[in-house]
C-alpha cells in the first residue's frame, strides 16, 4: 500500500530495496494463493495458468482497480472492511474469469467467443472509470460487474 511504501522509504531503503522488500512479497502474498488454487482446479501447466491469470488482469485492468481501491481514503471500521471485501472481490472475479479462460484453447478464442458479454463488460467499466460519482461505490459496482461476468462465463 502506498503507506507501507512510503514507510519504507522513510526508513531509508531506495527504491529498487522497497520493490524488493515491500512490494513484490505482498503482490506474491496476495497472487500465489490463487494461482496455487487455479492450478489445482485445472489440468494446465502453471506457465500456462499464470499466462492466462495475468492476460485477465490485464485485460480488464484489475492492477488499476486495485491500486484505486488501495489509495482510496476509508474512514472508520465499516468502509476499511469494506475495502477489504472488495479487494478480496477483485481477487475471486481475477480467479473466476481465469478458469473460464483456461476452459478455452487460448486468450483470444475465449475474447471471440464471448465477444458479446465482453463488450457489454467493457462498456460498464468504462463508464465506471469517469470521474464522476464516488470512486469508493464505483470500484463496488465494478467488482459486481466483473464478478458477474464471472458467473455468466463460468465453464
Amino acid at each position: 500500500s502506498p503507506g507501507q511504501t512510503e514507510a519504507a522509504r522513510s526508513t531509508g531503503l531506495s527504491a529498487p530495496q522497497t520493490m524488493a522488500y515491500v512490494v513484490l512479497p505482498q503482490a506474491v502474498r496476495n497472487v500465489l494463493p490463487d494461482l496455487v488454487s487455479i492450478k489445482d482446479a485445472v489440468d494446465a501447466p502453471p506457465a500456462q495458468v499464470a499466462h492466462r491469470f495475468f492476460a485477465v488482469g490485464d485485460r480488464f485492468d484489475l492492477p488499476g482497480l486495485h491500486a484505486a481501491l488501495t489509495g482510496s481514503q476509508v474512514d472508520g471500521r465499516w468502509p476499511a472492511l469494506a475495502r477489504v471485501e472488495l479487494r478480496e472481490d477483485l481477487f475471486a472475479a481475477q480467479r473466476d474469469l481465469t478458469l473460464s479462460v483456461l476452459a478455452a484453447p487460448s486468450v483470444e478464442a475465449w475474447e471471440k467467443r464471448h465477444a458479446k458479454a465482453l463488450a457489454t463488460a467493457d462498456e460498464r467499466l468504462a463508464l465506471l472509470r469517469g470521474d464522476e460519482g464516488d470512486p469508493f461505490i464505483r470500484l463496488g459496482i465494478a467488482a459486481r460487474a466483473l464478478n458477474r461476468l464471472a458467473a455468466q462465463l463460468a465453464p
